[in-house]
């Protein structure tokens, strides 16, 4: 799937991420940082002047924000990881395509470039990712992500991915 990603311009606090950071220290797990991104996947085809269109005139706050078109990738891939691994990780948290369960920011996109751009797309997913960099075992990141300040369970998915992983 084409994806845009949405995310604070170099030199700009990530303030989002210092939230999180917060947040996740007040559970008693210490981090180095958080760094936050929105990722949009789109379910038609998109060439990149369309996409630069997008981020820089409906998806990006220019004035604090940049978006990149990433080109084609999967919207859910859970790597293996191993038992023991210790590190820095990405989370994918995105709603879940359930009866009853809209994605509100991927289905008002979808609408906006409609009604901007004149463009019928199927489906946009809208999905936060989270860089979150320390030394973090697997029970920690789980920990974190069980959370409600990252996902809602009953309505979210998500998506772990050791930092370095090809797969993220």
């Amino acid at each position: 799937m084409p994806v845009i990603e949405v995310s604070p311009k170099s030199g700009i606090p990530d303030v989002r991420g210092e939230e999180i950071k917060t947040y996740i220290e007040n559970m008693g797990i210490p981090v180095d940082y958080v760094r936050t991104r929105t990722l949009y996947f789109f379910s038609d085809e998109l060439n990149p002047e369309q996409a630069d269109k997008f981020g820089s005139v409906l998806l990006a706050n220019s004035v604090v924000e940049d978006s990149k078109f990433l080109g084609d990738a999967p919207v859910y891939e859970q790597p293996e990881i191993p038992k023991d691994f210790r590190g820095s990780w990405k989370v994918r948290v995105g709603y879940k395509m359930k009866p009853l369960v809209t994605d509100i920011g991927g289905e008002s996109t979808r609408l906006a470039l409609q009604r901007i751009f004149g463009i019928q797309l199927d489906q946009v997913r809208n999905i936060n990712e989270y860089e979150i960099n320390g030394d973090l075992t697997r029970e920690q990141i789980e920990k974190i992500c069980k959370e409600e300040k990252l996902a809602d369970s009953k309505v979210q998915n998500y998506v772990c991915i050791p930092m370095g992983d090809e797969n993220g």
